[in-house]
């Protein structure tokens, strides 16, 4: 029996444990090897799939991107938990108050959210999505929040400075050197993270029609983005109650995009590219818009996902193209390669749909109030959602 047939032989095995080692053996021997790891993607057992989905994405043969591409485990998709009445003992929150951040960390199945409750005090709760139980909190004083490193870290930040924590510990990674952020002095700011392959943020301040933007990577303290702009007005930060960010990075972190209004009350896009520092495109005369997600597809397109005209929408971020419009002024959110969109309706029911192929995968019920929040953990085996009851789902 040559090498190849034994890991077939051990793939037909049922402990979880022998199946991810004989995945990770298939992964040295190239296309043969992917092949039997894409179809270990239907295997019962939650890990199993989250191995072999992992390996696909490190692959860059088209059979793995294909597979990946391809990949929408919806059909069987339930309600895990539903999270009622959560009490912290590190911290309390206002009975009005919903999560200033609500994310996924996916490189370990936690949900991950956010409070800033006045302006000295914040809070983070961490819930396992397998199990629903709350893991951690933590109080903080940070202003604004974000994960990074694919949720191994977060980065808060707080009268103008910036500090690294490990999510899992929540140890300080580093004593950041004064000038790290500082530089930005103005009435109003905002802050992002790069979620996943990049070590980056962006940190931009406005007043009236001015402002700055500054990207900083938060490894090294580098600056390596520093815009002014005159004559726009940022896009509102607060829609239909629930915080939005005006601005965003592309998953892999080589697009920052920003949404303005001109004075002629027009939405307007800008893309710069972060590697370069170059504005690489400026899309103008837009219909009044909220950009709220962006995916990448395999051509290096830039899908986003919104509001359009007090709809959900989705378009093709370069040309303008319209994907799909929804009657519905809910959150919606894409998966990392623009095929996927979730959206929430006006009933509270939560819509689940193919892109490429025009369909919805599924329909998720049991909400009873306006849901806030969505999000999704990049290997697609969990859903999270946040309704302004004070209730959250992990699906």
């Amino acid at each position: 029996m040559n090498e190849l047939e034994q890991i077939k032989f051990q793939l037909s095995n049922k402990d979880p444990e022998i199946l991810i080692n004989a995945l990770f053996d298939a992964w040295e021997h190239e296309e043969a090897g992917i092949e039997l790891i894409a179809q270990s993607l239907g295997d019962k057992n939650r890990k199993v799939r989250q191995a072999a989905l992992l390996l696909l994405r490190e692959s860059n043969t088209e059979i793995a991107k294909e597979t990946v591409c391809n990949y929408l485990p919806f059909s069987n998709i339930q309600c895990l938990h539903t999270i009622e009445y959560f009490e912290f003992n590190s911290f309390s929150i206002p009975s009005e108050s919903h999560p200033d951040n609500f994310e996924i960390a996916n490189y370990d199945n936690t949900l991950v959210s956010y409070w800033e409750i006045d302006y000295k005090n914040s809070g983070m709760a961490i819930w396992n999505l397998e199990t629903g139980s709350l893991e951690r909190e933590k109080d903080l004083r940070a202003h604004e929040f974000g994960l990074g490193d694919d949720g191994k870290v977060f980065v808060t930040s707080y009268q103008h400075l910036c500090f690294v924590y490990e999510l899992k510990t929540g140890k300080q990674i580093d004593d950041y050197p004064d000038q790290f952020i500082h530089g930005i002095n103005a009435l109003d700011g905002e802050f992002i993270v790069c979620k996943q392959n990049k070590s980056i943020i962006a940190k931009l301040s406005h007043c009236g029609y001015s402002g700055e933007i500054e990207i900083w990577n938060y490894r090294n303290y580098s600056c390596s983005l520093n815009v002014k702009f005159d004559n726009l007005l940022l896009c509102p930060r607060d829609i239909f109650g629930i915080l939005i960010t005006p601005f965003l990075f592309t998953i892999d972190g080589e697009f920052f995009i920003v949404c303005f209004f001109d004075k002629q009350k027009h939405s307007l896009i800008k893309i710069w590219d972060t590697e370069t520092q170059e504005l690489i495109q400026t899309i103008e005369n837009l219909p009044k818009l909220i950009v709220t997600s962006v995916g990448v597809s395999l051509n290096k397109t830039i899908i986003a996902c919104g509001i359009r005209e007090e709809k959900v929408c989705v378009w093709e971020l370069q040309t303008d193209k319209i994907i799909f419009t929804a009657d519905e002024m809910c959150p919606s959110i894409l998966s990392n390669n623009g095929r996927v969109l979730i959206y929430a309706t006006a009933n509270y029911e939560i819509v689940v749909r193919d892109l490429i192929k025009e369909k919805e995968l599924c329909r998720l019920t049991g909400h009873n109030a306006p849901i806030a929040y969505i999000t999704l953990s990049e290997d697609y085996e969990f859903i999270a959602s946040y309704s302004v009851d004070r209730q959250i789902k992990i699906w």
